[in-house]
């Protein structure tokens, strides 16, 4: 994900609404071009960050502008990330990749995933009560203790626990 985004100024409202108080940002720029970013800058590793809260509210707004047709929208992908401990509850992601990630203890209650991947993703912990998941692929992940995935049977490497 981008540490930078640039928006028209007609954009703000839509997406001062997308995010509302969730998300504590900093949003400066030249007339006509807004910078949007965390006001904490995380700290340097050499190992990709985890995605926060508020990261992953700045790309539920990118790609609903995205699926609006914006230019300053962004698809989400989340292949092969650190997702840990985070709240998708209501949000919006159909067709978006999980590919390969690390999902540890997120709660996904009536979010819209509809043919969103999760193939080799690790799901440990989850809570996808009230979340319609046809059409989404969990094939060849690894499914421990998630509420809610009662009845997926897709791919030889997954496991369902207790």
């Amino acid at each position: 994900m981008r540490a930078e985004y640039h928006l028209n100024p007609g954009q703000m409202p839509l997406l001062t609404e997308l995010l509302g108080k969730r998300v504590d940002l900093e949003i400066d720029g030249p007339a006509g071009t807004f910078t949007m970013r965390p006001k904490q800058e995380p700290a340097q590793r050499e190992a990709p960050e985890p995605m926060d809260q508020a990261g992953l509210e700045i790309a539920h707004a990118l790609h609903t502008l995205w699926t609006h047709g914006q230019p300053s929208g962004e698809r989400a992908d989340f292949s092969e990330m650190e997702l840990n401990g985070l709240d998708f509850t209501g949000m919006r992601f159909p067709g978006v990749s999980f590919a390969g990630a690390a999902l540890d203890g997120c709660c996904f209650q009536l979010a819209d995933l509809m043919g969103a991947g999760f193939a080799y993703a690790a799901l440990r912990d989850c809570d996808f009560r009230f979340t319609d998941t046809e059409g989404v692929d969990f094939s060849q992940a690894e499914i421990t203790n998630c509420e809610g995935l009662d009845d997926i049977s897709q791919g030889p490497l997954m496991t369902m626990g207790g």
